[in-house]
């Protein structure tokens, strides 16, 4: 599913990070984030977790975008023990234009 589609991250804009709506995991465990760089600078796609939507606790791993044109990077997050999650995208040094799509599974 895609979650941002030309998301255009201002690294001049406070603040500087835009998150997804939740994603309800169900009795998914795993979930697989694949982030695009279209075009532009720097940034990075973190995930947080919630069970109640309104307490989120970030969950370890970052994908980090950081090339001067198209770039593809992907991490799997597994064990996650959260009722929801959401993806976190923050602008780095430099303005960038992504995509980042996410799919959830039972392992």
């Amino acid at each position: 599913m895609r979650v941002f589609d030309n998301l255009f991250l201002d690294q001049a804009t406070t603040p500087t990070n835009t998150t997804s709506q939740a994603i309800e995991m169900g009795d998914n465990n795993a979930l697989q984030v694949a982030a695009t760089l279209i075009a532009g600078g720097t940034g990075t796609i973190t995930v947080d977790g919630s069970n109640d939507l309104s307490n989120w606790v970030l969950i370890t791993g970052t994908i980090t975008l950081s090339a001067s044109g198209p770039e593809f990077k992907q991490l799997a997050y597994t064990a996650i023990a959260w009722r929801y999650t959401r993806i976190r995208a923050v602008a780095g040094a430099s303005d960038a234009l992504i995509n980042v799509d996410v799919h959830t599974q039972k392992l």
